[in-house]
């Protein structure tokens, strides 16, 4: 009798810090959003002029961004995130009406590697960003911020803080996903990371 079969396909990507192909299985290459984060200083001082102004206006309007503890606090501040809007960046936001234990599950994976920071006016959490270290690396699970409080800037806060954290991680690295997203070299997604600090590294897939 036929049968049908079913073939499994693992796929792996290489650490960013080791970019030459190193098995002998096909591969491509991937497109990663990288910061260097060994010296806080010299990603700083490379950033463009309107980026440090942001993480200033941040400051200025009275943002302060610290280290938030996965407990019932945060994770209903993240609820709140959430709920705030329906549609971001012009498409339905998958969160959005989320119920609280949903919330708290998802936000828990890989919890033992994970490092949350908030970003807050006064004490009301205004966003949040989720690091997970991997290897000699972090990466940004999640990064949230309020629409209502656009203007504090906040995202940019919570980037740069990022940076700063990465060291005592320890971490060499900051990965934001993705750098270019198939061909769209030119999409504001990729042009607000390299505003950002990040830079475009391949690694074999």
């Amino acid at each position: 009798h036929a049968t049908r079969s079913r073939a499994d396909i693992l796929s792996f990507a290489q650490p960013v810090d080791d970019v030459q192909p190193r098995h002998p299985y096909p591969h491509t290459w991937e497109s990663i959003a990288v910061v260097d984060t060994t010296n806080f200083t010299a990603w700083w001082e490379g950033l463009p002029q309107e980026t440090r102004k942001h993480v200033r206006r941040s400051r200025k309007a009275g943002v302060t961004v610290r280290s938030a503890a996965f407990d019932d606090e945060l994770v209903a501040g993240i609820k709140r995130l959430y709920d705030e809007t329906p549609i971001r960046q012009g498409r339905r936001f998958p969160h959005h009406g989320k119920e609280n234990q949903a919330v708290r599950r998802e936000n828990s994976s890989f919890l033992a590697r994970s490092f949350f920071l908030g970003a807050y006016l006064g004490e009301t959490l205004i966003g949040f960003v989720k690091l997970v270290r991997v290897g000699s690396a972090a990466r940004i699970m999640q990064i949230l911020a309020s629409q209502a409080h656009r203007d504090t800037c906040a995202t940019q806060a919570l980037l740069a803080a990022s940076v700063e954290l990465c060291p005592s991680l320890p971490a060499r690295h900051l990965i934001y996903g993705q750098y270019v997203y198939g061909r769209k070299y030119g999409s504001p997604m990729t042009e607000f990371k390299r505003r950002n600090g990040f830079r475009d590294v391949r690694v074999p897939r």
